[in-house]
């Protein structure tokens, strides 16, 4: 940006002071703070049209107020620009003199080292940077600040202190933007001047933070650079990174690879009857279509296995033959529902059996499986499966006692999955509002969001997020009302997700039971409508509904733009690049490339016509459409070949896929409840 000069009218410096008396004016109501919104919006207005002078004027004036210590930060940035490195310096430790909030004293140390690497000066900037690290909890802080340190070392032709500040930076927060490219860094710059490799230790516990983040792209890299180490390698290290390689190419679908990684592993176990990584290799076979070949194995690995490894063995076959040899894979669950070993694979096989006679109509020996499931915490997803089930069984149509059953589903759960079905069986609609939550503080906002919300409103959105993330960061329990006060100003800042963990936090369970009117906006951001504008071209320009739109992106990726799963898919509605080339190629979309899914225009526009074309394939049938949007429409083609057509409620529980059957109980779920909080097409 280029910063203009200028000089102050008389009248302008008025203003400024004026300005200046309305922040040091403490108001009763909303606080003192909200008073110097006007005044920083107009700097951000200056800085904006290139008046970084003038801005500076003003900001000079608003420096003793009561967000002197943001407007430190903003002073340090604009005297680093015009490059008066000494004077950016003096504004951020004034700044840090107001004891300001830990991730903005994070970012004004940040500050004093951007100004003294420019002064030539690393040293003094890296005790700055050291402070910055202390201060924040942003791994992605942390590794940028590292990062920036290492340049100005490796220009100066210091190569040797800038490779181990590249090192710290992805070892020590491998999830973080910088990571990859300072990974890259270190590699060149340790063969450029022979330094120690990394140590496989740190590799291993890099790559399990990529591999439990889903990444494992890149986790894969890091296990195979370890495990290329050979024989020096510890014994210990080895079968970490050789079991993380192995569950990463599970995963990522490479199934043959994954099946010989297991084996290797198996075949080093010194205790036969540890026989996970032998099951594991009967998994991939089975999900590579090695059908044989994985029973046989689970067959082998039986013979060795304890109890609970013989339950899982019997169950995992089950699963492999429950279409082709009906029989045996009764035989099988009956005998996992027997056994003791595992209780939660035992209930599993329970509900599989019990399944198996509401299809064939056996409703009474359903309901002896159904009713020992259905006790247990009413939250519980699995609980609630049988508890309607078992009401199913007992005929609402004729049976008091069923519709009594339902009736308390659709009571105490009425925005649960099970109770929007339930509530559909009765030929009900949920309520729309009751009060149940509690009675609702009136009290002014927490001081902390306040000052977040006069950043935000005055167009300091990254000053705001800073606010809340070290208010966040405190340990400080928050009431309801204060994680609704973040969340708010989450959502004003284009942040819907972490709007969404604050009241998902806060209200959890809560949100299944209904909406309580005078905590409305608890619903309303845990199902909000980002991208609104977005939402409504490709709504509109393929005439389908918003609110399934929403519902996907909600569940897909929790609005976030950025988000990529383990299996590749990408952005705001989790498209793999492969759907997204040939969804672009039939809307004539030139130029496409993965990296094109990040943007939610795109990613909006190619998913909304994708899921557009499913529920044309599947007849308008919304299940089907959202099945295959998960698991793909082959897979959905197949299902419906082996059982033919179901009602909505019985095909999502025929879904062979766990991960699938999950998705469509939460996808179908926030479709009703989108269509409930704001009408039958939300915008």
């Amino acid at each position: 940006m280029q910063w203009g000069l200028g000089r102050f009218s008389v009248q302008y410096r008025r203003r400024i002071l004026a300005a200046a008396a309305l922040v040091l004016a403490a108001s009763a109501a909303r606080g003192e703070v909200v008073e110097g919104t006007s005044a920083l919006a107009e700097a951000r207005g200056l800085l904006d049209s290139g008046r970084a002078e003038s801005a500076l004027s003003l900001l000079e004036a608003l420096a003793g107020g009561p967000l002197g210590d943001h407007v430190a930060l903003l002073r340090a940035r604009i005297l680093h620009a015009r490059g008066d490195f000494d004077a950016s310096i003096r504004a951020a430790r004034a700044g840090l003199r107001l004891d300001p909030p830990s991730e903005l004293r994070a970012h004004l140390q940040r500050q004093i080292a951007l100004a003294h690497i420019d002064r030539g000066r690393p040293l003094d900037a890296y005790d700055a940077q050291r402070r910055a690290w202390e201060a924040s909890r942003s791994g992605d802080l942390s590794a940028r600040l590292a990062s920036e340190l290492a340049a100005p070392f490796a220009a100066a032709g210091m190569p040797a202190d800038a490779q181990p500040l590249y090192r710290l930076a992805w070892s020590r927060w491998p999830l973080a933007p910088a990571s990859s490219p300072a990974f890259e860094r270190d590699q060149s710059l340790t063969e450029a001047i022979g330094a120690e490799p990394p140590d496989a230790k740190t590799l291993v516990e890099s790559a399990g933070s990529l591999s439990r983040a889903r990444r494992c792209d890149r986790a894969l890299v890091l296990y195979e650079r370890v495990l290329a180490r050979g024989g020096e390698l510890d014994a210990g290290v080895r079968e970490v990174a050789s079991r993380g390689r192995a569950d990463c190419l599970f995963t990522r679908r490479r199934y043959p690879e994954a099946a010989a990684a297991y084996r290797a592993i198996d075949a080093a176990e010194s205790d036969p009857r540890q026989v996970d990584a032998a099951i594991r290799v009967a998994r991939s076979y089975a999900r590579g279509g090695r059908d044989s070949e994985a029973l046989a194995e689970f067959a082998r690995v039986r013979k060795r296995a304890g109890p609970a490894g013989r339950a899982r063995c019997d169950y995992l076959s089950a699963i492999v033959v429950r279409t082709e040899q009906p029989a045996r894979y009764r035989r099988l669950l009956r005998r996992v529902s027997r056994q003791r070993a595992d209780r939660d694979l035992a209930r599993e096989a329970r509900w599989r059996l019990a399944w198996l006679d509401l299809q064939a109509g056996k409703m009474r020996r359903a309901r002896r499986w159904l009713k020992p499931l259905a006790e247990g915490p009413e939250a519980d997803i699995e609980v609630q499966r049988a508890r309607y089930w078992h009401a199913v069984a007992l005929d609402p149509g004729r049976s008091r006692r069923a519709r009594a059953e339902l009736r308390a589903m659709a009571e105490n759960l009425p925005l649960s999955y099970y109770g929007l079905l339930a509530l559909d069986r009765l030929g009900e609609e949920p309520p729309r509002a009751r009060r149940f939550v509690g009675r609702r503080r009136d009290e002014a906002p927490h001081l902390r969001a306040r000052r977040a919300g006069a950043l935000a409103d005055a167009g300091f959105p990254e000053l705001a997020a800073l606010e809340l993330e070290s208010w966040l960061a405190e340990g400080v329990a928050l009431r309801r009302e204060q994680r609704l006060q973040a969340a708010s100003v989450f959502l004003s800042l284009g942040d819907p997700y972490r709007a969404l963990r604050q009241a998902v936090d806060g209200f959890g369970e809560t949100l299944q039971r209904g909406v309580d009117p005078d905590w409305i906006d608890a619903w309303r951001i845990s199902w909000s409508r980002p991208f609104s504008d977005l939402v409504r071209s490709a709504s509109e320009e393929f005439d389908f509904d918003p609110a399934l739109v929403y519902s996907v992106m909600r569940e897909e990726s929790s609005y976030r733009a950025e988000v990529e799963s383990r299996a590749g898919a990408i952005g705001l509605m989790q498209l793999i690049p492969s759907t997204g080339r040939s969804v672009a190629e039939e809307l004539g979309l030139a130029g496409f490339e993965p990296d094109r899914l990040r943007q939610p225009a795109v990613n909006l526009r190619l998913g909304t016509y994708y899921l557009k074309s499913l529920m044309e394939r599947y007849s308008g049938s919304s299940t089907l459409a959202i099945a295959a949007y998960n698991a793909g429409p082959e897979a959905v083609d197949l299902w419906l070949e082996r059982q033919g057509p179901l009602d909505s409620d019985a095909f999502v529980e025929s879904v062979p896929y766990g991960e699938t059957r999950r998705y469509l109980r939460r996808v179908l779920r926030s479709w009703r409840v989108y269509r409930l909080l704001y009408g039958q097409s939300p915008t």
